[in-house]
């Protein structure tokens, strides 16, 4: 009996917070039937980036300005960041490049999600991943100059959010133990 596959990227975006991936499935298992296989994509959240940051070498975990930050020695290279008031206001002040309400930083103003920041290798890099997925990424004024990008958690997969993660790890590790690390991945 043959097999249909049916994706469905866009359920992240229907589900609010607060129901919970459990809720979800229990109402798309009405869509299944034999012979019908639907993938359902999970999205990363926190325990995601603690056992990606943490599986790479050298990583600890401590707390920056009150919040979770994963550093590799002393450099932070992904941390938890909640929008400030003025952060906040200043998104609102300027609308996004597509609809209102369709990008990442309307989407966290909107729910009071906290983002996850991660540092990028140039101000280029963090344009080119907002430009690509609005939906995903965004910045702040507050990081107008520096090299990062902040990540709505439920709107990137697993496996982007592993590469992003060590990107922004191979960046701020030290040369000799980045290079170690990618001479034992290959």
């Amino acid at each position: 009996m043959p097999r249909a596959r049916a994706d469905i990227p866009h359920l992240p975006r229907l589900v609010p917070a607060a129901v919970g991936w459990s809720r979800v499935l229990e109402a798309w298992v009405g869509l299944w039937s034999p012979g019908r296989i639907v993938t359902v994509i999970r999205m990363a959240d926190w325990a995601d980036v603690r056992r990606i940051a943490l599986g790479l070498p050298e990583v600890s975990e401590g707390t920056s300005y009150g919040s979770v930050a994963w550093r590799v020695r002393k450099a932070t290279f992904v941390w938890e960041r909640p929008l400030r008031r003025a952060d906040r206001e200043g998104l609102r002040a300027a609308p996004g490049t597509t609809a209102p309400g369709t990008t990442a930083a309307d989407a966290v103003v909107a729910t009071g999600e906290v983002p996850l920041a991660v540092r990028v290798a140039d101000l280029g890099v963090r344009a080119a991943l907002i430009a690509e997925e609005p939906e995903v990424y965004f910045t702040v004024a507050h990081f107008a100059a520096f090299p990062a990008v902040l990540v709505r958690l439920g709107e990137i997969r697993g496996a982007d959010l592993a590469e992003l993660t060590t990107e922004a790890w191979l960046i701020r590790a030290p040369k000799v133990l980045a290079r170690r690390y990618l001479d034992e991945s290959r």
